[in-house]
């Protein structure tokens, strides 16, 4: 059986010469925003541990507040590995009010599905920087 290690959201995902990838600016709660309407570019990493050696399928999909922002297919191979990272960096969100960020991730392999859901809400302070988001404190 599939499983999901963690589902990650940040403001970027890079990936270093090595292979290994960089998340910056990692949300540890939730996503706090100065007013609305706003603009939001983020990425979502999730580590995916395969049940079985070989080729896999998984479809992950990004939505906020009911509308789904990315639908991504992706075919990974886990003959070397049982575990890999995968990331989709510059999800667009323009949103109009406060509302639920929610990831579903389906693994083919037994079409288990896992989801996540990350709150974007608006601040109580008026110390943010120019994106609308609050700096870390």
């Amino acid at each position: 059986m599939a499983s999901i290690g963690a589902i990650i959201v940040c403001d970027d995902i890079r990936k270093e010469i090595n292979g290994k990838d960089i998340l910056i600016g990692v949300y540890g709660g939730d996503i706090l925003v100065s007013g609305t309407p706003f603009v939001l570019v983020l990425g979502i990493w999730f580590e995916y541990f395969s049940s079985k050696p070989g080729k896999q399928s998984i479809i992950a999909t990004a939505s906020f507040s009911g509308r789904t922002i990315s639908k991504v297919k992706a075919e990974i191979d886990t003959s070397g590995e049982p575990a890999t990272g995968i990331g989709m960096p510059g999800l667009l969100i323009n949103g109009e009010d406060e509302g639920d960020l929610v990831v579903e991730i389906v693994a083919n392999d037994d079409a288990q599905t896992f989801s996540k859901t990350k709150r974007i809400r608006l601040a109580q302070s008026s110390t943010t920087d120019s994106s609308g988001v609050l700096p870390p404190s």
